[in-house]
């Protein structure tokens, strides 16, 4: 604003100056003293200065504007209303370059915030619909059974998990990965590299459930010192129908005894997405 305010205020400067100059305002000389000492340097002869006849035979005839000559000619008689007009005018304009820059700026800052925000709300709402017309598929159960000869093991254990599509759309289903390892050797963030796998059906439709494959866990011998108490960690990947994919994490530790569960709860772990 202030750089406008500037701006305005050299354009009024160079209006005034454009005056100025188009309507200098000379030093008037001092007729009278100047038409005696011309008479006095005619009576004396003086070669230089025109008679009185020549003089008045100069004042009778045009000058080369075709302009008759008048005694005041060659003095500013100073600006004219037309001229004061013109730069009144020249002013106004002025004026109203300024207040329109400032509202064509003013104008284009509200325009790009009212387009910054309805790009906004439309991502939000584009976000709403998706998130409320997508595929939602839950791990609904963990079933642990024991296999056969369950006196002479340590985590003798066959796990099936049961997922259900809770959301508004069909699911498609990418893959099913699981892992095993020792609860104190587990890292605070989940690594999928060398995950185990196996064929899962390939759609799951809104409101059914799928149970995957038994999962086996390692086991060892009842002779072992000290059984090891593994988790069970993992992620169901799945699509929208436009290709979007979503992961559903888990992990559970599993008693080396008996046929028990328990959720192992780090978020890093255990989301969806």
């Amino acid at each position: 604003m202030r750089q406008l305010w500037a701006l305005f205020v050299i354009l009024a400067v160079a209006v005034s100056v454009a005056f100025l100059e188009r309507n200098p305002v000379p030093l008037r000389p001092f007729d009278k003293e100047i038409s005696h000492q011309d008479s006095q340097l005619t009576s004396l002869g003086h070669p230089n200065i025109p008679s009185a006849t020549n003089t008045a035979v100069a004042k009778s005839q045009p000058d080369v504007s075709g302009r008759p000559f008048k005694e005041t000619q060659g003095l500013d008689d100073g600006p004219k209303w037309t001229d004061i007009i013109q730069a009144i005018s020249a002013a106004v304009v002025a004026m109203l370059t300024v207040a329109l820059v400032c509202i064509n700026r003013r104008q284009t800052e509200h325009i790009r915030r009212s387009t910054k925000a309805a790009q906004k709300a439309a991502a939000m709402a584009e976000r709403a619909l998706s998130e409320h017309e997508r595929p939602w598929v839950f791990l609904e159960e963990i079933k642990v059974d024991l296999r056969q000869d369950p006196g002479r093991w340590f985590n003798n254990h066959a796990t099936r998990l049961k997922w259900k599509n809770v959301g508004r759309s069909p699911g498609l289903l990418r893959s099913f990965e699981y892992k095993f390892i020792a609860e104190n050797q587990l890292p605070n963030e989940p690594d999928y590299c060398d995950m185990r796998q196996f064929s899962i059906d390939p759609t799951l439709p809104v409101g059914k459930e799928f149970c995957t494959q038994p999962i086996y866990t390692p086991r060892t011998a009842i002779s072992s010192e000290q059984p090891i108490e593994y988790v069970c960690f993992g992620r169901l990947t799945y699509a929208e129908m436009s290709g979007k994919e979503h992961r559903s994490g888990f992990a559970f530790l599993l008693a080396p005894g008996g046929a028990l569960h328990i959720h192992y709860a780090r978020g890093t772990y255990n989301y969806y997405t």
